[in-house]
């Protein structure tokens, strides 16, 4: 780090500015952004003796495909809370998928709703039916809650305050 050009650090209402932010990620993920320069042919030491600005790196790394090596490392970084907050504001058309991997993911789970209606239609009537599929997970986003069983005490519970009892 030492040989980091240092500029003024500034800071923006308490949060960290776009370069400290940048240096943040490269110190986080050092092999991840590193990998990813060397395949479009540019070097870290580039950065870090002047030649290229950090703002050129905040850019690259913005604009680095979602299969890149730095931003499968920061989504693999995500707490579970930070993924249930980004699947709850989830658009995955928004996100930093492709057009082509968006449309191959739907068309994932459209197959799957129709596999889920044929053993549906081909399920005994007194049988359980086949629990329906789990859409493919989008980039950003964790997989779904389960719904909570109502047990045989809950069932018995909600009956009596429906028929009137005090449970």
């Amino acid at each position: 780090m030492d040989r980091v050009r240092r500029g003024r650090e500034r800071q923006v209402r308490g949060a960290a500015g776009k370069v400290q932010g940048t240096v943040a990620i490269w110190q986080a993920h050092p092999e991840a952004l590193e990998a990813d320069l060397q395949d479009r042919h540019y070097d870290i030491a580039d950065v870090l003796t002047g030649r290229r600005s950090w703002r050129w790196l905040r850019v690259l790394i913005e604009h680095l495909p979602p299969e890149s090596h730095t931003m499968t490392a920061l989504r693999n970084n995500l707490t579970p809370e930070e993924l249930a907050a980004q699947a709850d504001k989830g658009e995955p058309e928004k996100g930093r998928w492709s057009q082509l991997e968006l449309l191959l993911a739907a068309a994932y789970d459209r197959l799957g709703v129709i596999e889920y209606v044929l053993r549906c239609v081909n399920t005994d009537k007194k049988s359980k039916l086949p629990d329906p599929p789990e859409p493919m997970r989008r980039p950003g986003a964790g997989p779904r809650k389960k719904k909570a069983q109502l047990t045989d005490k809950s069932a018995n519970t909600l009956f009596q305050l429906l028929q009137g009892g005090a449970a």
